[in-house]
């Protein structure tokens, strides 16, 4: 349920009924939102027959590292700076998912969705998963999918999906969440319970 929430936030997939509209200073158009946001899941498949360096450069294209992250810097923060010329296809699972992982982190995006982040990786893989979220979360919004406590011990506030299992809680559920996402405001509109929700934040670097 909640990996189909952030998916349908990350406007991977539409939502069955309502809409979703996101701001920041104004209105976030639906073509600009990947600008706005990374998202990562062990579902999400990457190009293999790109090289390492082939798949960085088709990334940053779209979407630029964060100020001051060159691609250098990148390969050696994911440990893969061994590895420019290798085929996706023929990375290790771990790699793969620390190569996701990277482009989501040092990505200049300002909200990061993550579900189940830690798949895949061994204890030093999610140790580095800890490390690099601690070092690259200022000035962003970040929510976390997951059952692993480890994966989400750094949030501010846990919300357990299964409490609001009626459609009226499950609705109020997803405005907040829809808040949290929406960098300084976002507006809902519940076509189960006919509510309406308005709901301003700003943007503390959360």
């Amino acid at each position: 349920m909640f990996s189909t929430l952030l998916q349908v936030l990350a406007g991977i997939i539409p939502p069955t009924h309502g809409t979703i509209k996101y701001f920041n200073e104004g209105p976030i158009d639906d073509d600009d939102l990947f600008r706005q946001l990374t998202f990562v899941a062990p579902y999400m498949e990457l190009i293999e027959e790109f090289t390492l360096k082939e798949a960085l450069d088709f990334h940053i294209s779209f979407k630029p590292l964060k100020v001051g992250i060159s691609k250098k810097d990148f390969y050696e923060i994911c440990y893969l700076k061994d590895n420019l010329n290798k085929k996706v296809g023929a990375f290790s699972s771990g790699m793969k998912q620390r190569f996701k992982l990277g482009l989501a982190i040092l990505s200049d995006s300002q909200v990061l969705l993550l579900d189940e982040p830690t798949s895949n990786l061994d204890e030093q893989g999610r140790d580095w998963y800890q490390n690099q979220i601690k070092a690259f979360s200022d000035d962003r919004i970040i929510v976390v999918s997951s059952n692993d406590p480890f994966e989400y011990s750094f949030c501010n506030h846990h919300i357990d999906i299964t409490k609001f299992k009626a459609s009226k809680w499950y609705m109020r559920l997803l405005c907040f969440l829809m808040v949290l996402v929406g960098i300084k405001a976002m507006a809902f509109h519940s076509p189960i319970s006919s509510e309406t929700g308005y709901v301003f934040i700003e943007n503390k670097g959360q």
